[in-house]
């Protein structure tokens, strides 16, 4: 759950997949937190890689009840060993490591009488397995962002490359989620547009507009948070552009505006910039209007979108993000950063700015506050164009995606 939006893009693939009757449908997961119970029906069966599940017969639980453990001492040796091969520059080491790890791991597929896998994002097992695959790739953002680490460094750019060269050569279907990044997909990696779906993804299944009283009560006195804040749900990559959103609301104080910011979020390692973004706040000595509150899980997410009065996002890369996309669901105005093709899928459902400059972040801040009309319209705007990333659009078009391959096999 802790990796955010790819972990919900993968739970809402299952759900629409629930939904068509007509195939059997195998799990494989890596995910120990992985929701097992939503899963049980008849024509479903789940195979948990690389961890065990037990019994849990703890005092008050049931013997029935079951419960994921992970070999967290492998996972430390292992991020050790691919910590020193970056140190030395060794990516292709790494690499020639990591396609042995997905070989073994896809030798799990086998066995099963499978016809088809699907992938919810690039996945080196897709082409190391004979199976037909069908897979999801987000972003080809480390093509046009080199100058965040978090896509160029310690091997990333090359090992993303090679990824992308073999998904595009080996995978029978591939889906994108806009259609700017179909045609770049096929135009970087030569790809047959008539082998690219464009299929939206859609808000996350858990949200939930009916939050009661009780609920943002509780959210809000657990995290101290004061009415009407921003909110920005986002890992603290340096892509993701904290600081400079922190840097506006500070603009803004100085000019007697007090906003506050709500800033959910796990401390990632390597790449992460938490400990940059608290030295930030602390240097501006804003601490008491940023409020950085950890990892949310899905329970609490419904209650800080009713509570915030906007959904703020100044990332430099993705035209669309899942926090648009959550907002407009959620009934609540966007503030985003204006990258190029972003126009042409949020349209007027979000007050752009540029990301790059804290003044124009503030500036925006500041005219969508003092303008109601505005508010109201942006919501407006935001419940038309989400109708294109509605959860029946992707369920339809991805079992329909699934069907066309059912019948072409067949033949």
């Amino acid at each position: 759950m802790k990796s955010g939006g790819v972990y919900q893009y993968a739970v809402n693939m299952l759900a629409a997949f629930k939904e068509n009757k007509k195939h059997d449908y195998i799990i494989f997961t890596l995910s120990p937190d992985f929701p097992f119970e939503d899963f049980k029906d008849s024509n479903w069966k789940i195979v948990p890689i690389g961890f065990k599940r037990i019994k849990n017969s703890e005092e008050g639980k049931s013997v029935n009840e079951e419960k994921s453990v992970a070999p967290t001492f492998r996972r430390k040796i292992n991020l050790l060993i691919i910590n020193l091969l970056r140190a030395l520059r060794l990516y292709r080491v790494e690499i020639f490591l990591a396609r042995l790890n997905s070989k073994k791991r896809a030798l799990n597929f086998e066995g099963h009488g499978i016809d088809l896998m699907v992938y919810h994002g690039p996945s080196e097992m897709s082409y190391l397995s004979n199976i037909p695959s069908l897979v999801v790739v987000h972003e080809l953002q480390h093509r046009f962002n080199r100058q965040f680490p978090e896509v160029w460094s310690l091997g990333q750019w090359e090992k993303r490359e090679y990824l992308y060269k073999n998904v595009a050569k080996k995978a029978t279907i591939v889906i994108v989620e806009i259609d700017q990044n179909k045609r770049e997909f096929c135009e970087i990696y030569g790809r047959d547009e008539n082998t690219v779906e464009v299929i939206r993804c859609a808000p996350p299944i858990y949200l939930t507009k009916n939050v009661s009283e009780e609920k943002k009560k509780e959210v809000a006195l657990k995290h101290s948070l004061p009415p009407g804040f921003l909110f920005y749900p986002a890992q603290f990559w340096p892509h993701k552009n904290h600081r400079n959103l922190i840097e506006a609301v500070k603009i803004l104080r100085d000019k007697g505006e007090i906003f506050h910011l709500v800033l959910p979020g796990s401390k990632q390692e390597l790449w992460g910039e938490y400990e940059k973004v608290l030295q930030k706040i602390k240097d501006l000595k804003i601490e008491n209007q940023i409020h950085l509150i950890g990892y949310a899980d899905n329970d609490e997410m419904s209650a800080l979108f009713a509570l915030c009065s906007a959904m703020i996002i100044p990332s430099f890369m993705g035209r669309i993000q899942t926090p648009t996309i959550e907002a407009w669901f959620m009934d609540k105005p966007v503030l985003q950063s204006n990258v190029p093709g972003i126009l042409d899928e949020v349209f007027d459902a979000a007050l752009l700015f540029d990301p790059s400059n804290p003044e124009d972040i503030a500036e925006k801040i500041h005219s969508f506050s003092k303008d109601e009309n505005l508010q109201k319209q942006l919501v407006l705007n935001g419940k038309k164009v989400l109708e294109r990333w509605s959860f029946s659009n992707l369920s339809n078009k991805l079992n329909a995606c699934i069907d066309r391959f059912d019948k072409k096999s067949a033949r």
